[in-house]
């Protein structure tokens, strides 16, 4: 090299600079609690009286003048001491 000067490296490549994106947001979720109720069937809460004819259903198959629903009495299977 005759009459030149070098005055740094040269360079035949670009200096590599990445993009750098956010990280991904992570949400992790809890599992969701499933609380199981009884099931609440009326029918087995409510006893059907009719006045006439007098009796309880289904001994009595027809009320004329509509049922009246009543509660059962408590058998000691039921009573919680």
């Amino acid at each position: 090299m005759v009459g030149s000067r070098m005055v740094g490296p040269i360079l035949s490549y670009y200096p590599y600079n990445p993009y750098y994106s956010n990280p991904p947001v992570v949400i992790e979720q809890q599992p969701s609690t499933y609380i199981q109720q009884a099931p609440q069937d009326e029918t087995q809460s409510y006893w059907y009286f009719c006045k006439n004819p007098e009796g309880y259903y289904p001994y009595v198959k027809k009320c004329p003048k509509g049922w009246l629903k009543v509660i059962p009495p408590q058998t000691p299977e039921d009573v919680k001491e």
